[in-house]
């Protein structure tokens, strides 16, 4: 188990928060973050610090009822 030190305990509360802070917002795009499988799949699209893009071959927002 995890040692009964108070000190100990709050850096290992706080690890992965500040983990997260050091890598960036799109840690979990990251291929050693990903599960196995696995795509991240959230709001941030193609926004600043992308690790992975979409093809240019699909549209933004596909299916698009826009003019349809």
């Amino acid at each position: 188990g995890i040692s009964p030190d108070k000190m100990l305990m709050g850096r290992i509360f706080a690890y992965p928060d500040a983990q997260r802070h050091r890598i960036g917002p799109n840690y979990n795009q990251l291929p050693v973050n990903q599960p196995h499988a696995s795509e991240a799949r959230n709001y941030q699209h193609e926004g600043s610090m992308r690790y992975q893009f979409n093809d240019a071959a699909h549209r933004t927002y596909q299916p698009n009822s826009y003019g349809a």
